[in-house]
């Protein structure tokens, strides 16, 4: 199964990566497919934004799969991904995904898919309590 199309918790799935840091603190990641990404102070994406990212870009692949599994037309998704550190408090990540629709009935069966996208989402399960997600549905009727 490819990472990409693995959705389901109960299917086995496997991602890996190789990171090299250099000496001032960078670093080059290189995925199983040799793609690769930098981080750190050089290219402005810190260890904290990937974890923001890849939990919201999870939610949305997610969803938008289990929307094209339903028939459900989503006309745009946007989201965003804040990182919390309190002195003395375990961090938290708070997403706040909103998802387009042309329809109150699309309105409610995309609704009716968040907690399922939620629990689907393998980077999701693994921030568990750590998590807040506060999605909304917009209803835009095309003229």
């Amino acid at each position: 199964m490819s990472p990409s199309t693995c959705h389901d918790p109960r299917e086995e799935c496997h991602w890996s990566l190789e990171l090299v840091w250099d000496e001032d603190l960078n670093a080059t990641a290189v995925t199983e497919r040799g793609e690769p990404l930098r981080i750190g102070p050089a290219v402005s994406r810190s260890p904290q934004h990937l974890l923001a990212l890849a939990a919201s870009s999870c939610l949305m692949t997610t969803l938008l799969t289990l929307a094209a599994e339903a028939g459900i037309p989503v006309q745009g998704y946007v989201s965003s991904a804040r990182l919390r550190e309190t002195a003395g408090a375990p961090p938290e990540i708070a997403l706040a995904p909103c998802v387009v629709v042309e329809s109150d009935v699309d309105r409610r069966r995309i609704e009716r898919l968040w907690p399922q996208a939620i629990e689907r989402s393998p980077t999701l399960r693994l921030l568990g309590g750590h998590l807040h997600v506060e999605p909304a549905v917009r209803v835009v009727s095309v003229a």
